[in-house]
Order: structure tokens, then sequence, then C-alpha cells
């Protein structure tokens, strides 16, 4: 009788090298899967996990309010405004890339009833950043400012009571209020609102957020002299969610 021996040793080892390669090919294949998926899904998936989150800050206060003092081109003098701010900041994983503050609607509160009505409804246009352009790139807790309304004097020709039988004209200066965004065809003019209660909302776009965010703005103004911004007289906020207006959220 002939007694035939295998060795199992080798038997184990072919087999152990037999999936082990596999194994090899296997993760070889999945890793090229996933190279390919980042390939088409890489930048959407980065957006996902990595994202800007903005947030808007202003008030009646500086730095939000400053009174701007310029010279006058081919004269000796001077005039000031009153510039009105808002601070926006990312306090997200990443720079807000192209980041756009746009109003399409402005809101005026009603005398009588205190009711809101739509005032002025425009093409969508975009506010100017502190650096004069209309996008900017924000960068995670590095403040930027976008400038939203003026105050600025106006002068107009006016009839004088003591002198109307002769129709004498008098310059009337004033002040009044003005988003700082092109007048509907008026170039180079701002969007004059004059005096009262205006409610408008700025929407945020980025081009790393699928969604846009909308902040409500409200600002009020007397139309008095700009030396003395008491609260009676001006006032700028932001008005949460559950303050909007019935009137603002129908229109």
């Amino acid at each position: 009788m002939i007694i035939l021996q295998t060795d199992t040793t080798y038997i184990m080892t072919e087999s152990s090298y037999k999936l082990w390669t596999l194994v090899f090919y296997g993760l070889q294949a999945i890793g090229t899967i996933l190279v390919a998926l980042l390939a088409i899904y890489g930048d959407r998936i980065i957006r996902k996990i990595f994202k800007p989150r903005l947030t808007l800050e202003i008030n009646s206060k500086s730095p939000f309010v400053e009174t701007i003092t310029e010279q006058m081109v081919l004269s000796s003098e001077t005039s000031r405004h009153i510039r009105i701010s808002a601070k926006v900041l990312n306090h997200g994983d990443t720079t807000a890339q192209n980041c756009q503050g746009i109003i399409e609607k402005v809101f005026c509160k009603r005398k009588a009833n205190e009711s809101y009505y739509c005032y002025k409804n425009f093409i969508p246009a975009r506010f100017t950043w502190n650096d004069d352009k209309e996008s900017s790139f924000v960068t995670p807790e590095i403040p930027s400012y976008l400038e939203i309304a003026r105050i600025q004097q106006t002068s107009i020709l006016t009839s004088n009571d003591e002198t109307a039988k002769t129709d004498t004209k008098i310059l009337k200066n004033d002040f009044e209020l003005f988003l700082t965004i092109e007048e509907p065809n008026e170039k180079g003019k701002f969007l004059k609102l004059g005096k009262g209660t205006f409610l408008f909302p700025i929407v945020f776009y980025t081009d790393n957020l699928r969604k846009t965010q909308k902040v409500l703005i409200e600002i009020y103004w007397n139309g008095k002299e700009i030396t003395s911004l008491t609260d009676s007289d001006f006032y700028v906020k932001i008005i949460p969610n559950n303050e909007i207006p019935k009137e603002v959220k129908t229109i």
C-alpha cells in the first residue's frame, strides 16, 4: 500500500495568496471608483462639508454709521454725508466666494396706521463693498463692510413766502436718505428715499452656497440736521424673522 501525503502548508499558502490577490484587486477597483467619483462630485462634496456661514451686524453707532467729509471738485469747499454700512462676518470653514448683497424691493411705513406698503420695486441691484466693488471674497472671521445707505444734503429751489408776489426763488438745503444703489433709469444717481421709515430685504449670494441668505433691515430718518443723530431722529436695525410685518411677508 502506498500512502500519498499532501503538503498542507503549500495548499494554505497558495490559498492565502489567491485571497490576498483578490483583496488587493478589490481595493484597487474601489479606489479607482472613488477617484472617479471625486473627479465628478468632489467639488459638490467639499461644498457640503466645508462652506461659509454669513452673519450681518448693524446698528446706529460707529463703525456702522460714520460722518464722511469730502473735498469738492474744483473748489475749496467741503461736503459731508452720513455713510451707513453693514458688517458681514463669515463664521464658516471656507471663504465666501463672489459674495454679493442684492436688493429689489423697498417698503415704506404709513404714518396713519404704521402698516407697510411696497414703495419701490425694481430690477435687482447690488450694493458695493468697502472696496467699491459689487462682489467680494469674505474670508472666515475677517469682517467686510457693505455700504447700504447715505444721508446727504440736497439743494432745491423753492418759493420764499415773504417774496412770493415777485416769484423769487431761494435755495433750500435739506438732508435726505438714499440707498447706495443706482436710481433705476438714472445713471450716476443714488436711489432717493427721502424721509420716513423704510424696510428692505438684502439677499446674500455666494458661489459656494446653494441657498441665498436674506436679512431684513429697517432705517428711520426724520430729515433733521446730521450733526446730531439721536434715536428720535435716526436709527437702523435688523428685523428678526419673528417680527417681520405681515404686509412684507405677503408681498
